[in-house]
């Protein structure tokens, strides 16, 4: 907090200094400040300031194992983790879709998504992440086997996976009740 408040500081007393808003609208945490240190002010005589408080924020943000750091042809974002549903492969390209329904699109494989994903994301599908703690309950009519999650979104589970994903439901279900 007191490194944020002496950039407010930077922009407050420095008339050249141009700012970009950084702004935490619903799941982003940051998609300018971490990934373009100091690109959003123009004075030559706080850039040491500004590099420090920008390093600073970087490291907090990297800090939290609950940040995932997109790039997409629309830019660069670092998303809240917790806030992702879950992760869709695509053909070429990953899914990630938040709680509040934004869609990232990202070129990559849903495998290197994964390697950087928290714990409580599990493998449900060939295509399909999900985060365990929004998952609201478990639907087998039919041939369907699908999970539903807390948005109403229901997601498939693969036969493959269905076992496990049944024990893994189960466990949370012991711990909600514990």
């Amino acid at each position: 907090r007191k490194n944020l408040s002496s950039l407010n500081n930077v922009y407050k007393k420095n008339p050249l200094v141009i700012s970009v808003p950084v702004g935490l609208p619903d799941d982003k945490i940051c998609d300018f400040l971490m990934i373009r240190p100091a690109g959003h002010l123009r004075a030559v005589s706080d850039n040491k300031r500004i590099d420090e408080l920008c390093r600073w924020c970087a490291s907090e943000v990297e800090k939290s194992n609950d940040v995932l750091q997109i790039t997409t042809r629309q830019g660069i974002y670092a998303i809240s983790a917790s806030s992702i549903l879950f992760c869709q492969s695509n053909q070429k390209y990953v899914l990630v879709v938040t709680e509040k329904g934004t869609i990232y699109r990202k070129l990559a494989k849903l495998d290197q998504i994964a390697l950087n994903l928290p714990q409580y994301f599990m493998r449900v599908h060939q295509s399909y992440l999900v985060n365990q703690n929004k998952i609201r309950g478990l639907d087998k009519s039919g041939n369907n086997f699908d999970l539903l999650l807390s948005t109403g979104i229901r997601v498939p589970v693969s036969r493959i996976y269905q076992k496990v994903t049944e024990e893994q439901i189960q466990k949370l279900l012991n711990n909600y009740q514990k």
